[in-house]
């Protein structure tokens, strides 16, 4: 719980990082062409049922889930961790499989554009504070 709530408050400090920049305008590529997908080929759009795109949207949390239990298990106290470069890695894997899996689900789901980038948006900068909660946690240089 403490994990969800710092992440909270590092939401801010996140749009500072490059990385979040980066993920947010791969998700907004993504937007972009499936809008102009969407205007030149309307009837071609898949028809999906609101529970299955709310459960598609809901694996958006996934990731930034993933992260903060990393980050709660690695801000326990103890000796130095010798694999942190490995864990930093899988940090940053997660943190790419969630920009890719949030430009995916934009894509899919273009018939609902507007709030499907929404979610798409909120999840990757709510994962991007739980990347740094979690880098911080793994380092042990908190701010």
């Amino acid at each position: 719980m403490a994990a969800f709530l710092i992440s909270l408050q590092l939401l801010p400090l996140v749009l500072l990082s490059p990385f979040l920049w980066a993920a947010v305008v791969l998700v907004a590529a993504a937007a972009a062409i499936a809008w102009r997908d969407c205007r030149t080929a309307p009837a071609e759009l898949p028809i999906i049922s609101a529970r299955r795109r709310v459960l598609e949207l809901s694996t958006l949390l996934l990731m930034p889930a993933l992260l903060l239990a990393c980050g709660e298990y690695f801000s326990l106290p103890r000796a130095p961790f010798p694999y942190q470069d490995e864990v930093l890695m899988a940090l940053n894997g997660t943190m790419f499989v969630q920009t890719a899996l949030a430009a995916w689900l934009t894509w899919r789901h273009r018939n609902r554009l507007s709030s499907t980038f929404f979610v798409a948006e909120l999840s990757v900068w709510w994962g991007g504070a739980a990347y740094v909660l979690a880098g911080m946690a793994v380092t042990g240089n908190w701010l």
